[in-house]
C-alpha cells in the first residue's frame, strides 16, 4: 500500500492536499491531489490535461507525475446555505 503524506500549502493557503507515490508495474507515478480554485475539476499527466479526467497508465519505466485538482464548490455551498436560510 502506498504511503500517503499530508502536505501543508503554507500559512496563507489553507487548501488541503495529499501526495502519494504509486508504482504501476515497473513505472513510478507521483500522484498529487489538492483542492482546486475553480468550480471545475482537472487531471494532468506530466503537465498535459486529460480532457475527460481519465488516465491510462503505461509501463514504460519512466517517472510520471499526476496532478488532480478537486472542484471547489465553496461558492455553491454558500449559495445553498443562503437559499435555505431565506426559505424559512
Amino acid at each position: 500500500m502506498p504511503e500517503i503524506q499530508l502536505l501543508s500549502n503554507g500559512a496563507c493557503s489553507r487548501r488541503p492536499s495529499l501526495r502519494a507515490p504509486y508504482c504501476f508495474r515497473a513505472t513510478p507515478y507521483d500522484i498529487a491531489c489538492h483542492a482546486g480554485q475553480s468550480a471545475a475539476a482537472s487531471t494532468t499527466l506530466d503537465g498535459i490535461a486529460a480532457p475527460d479526467g481519465k488516465l491510462t497508465l503505461t509501463d514504460d519505466g519512466e517517472s510520471h507525475s499526476i496532478v488532480v485538482s478537486v472542484a471547489n464548490d465553496r461558492d455553491q455551498q454558500q449559495t445553498t446555505r443562503r437559499d435555505t436560510c431565506n426559505s424559512e
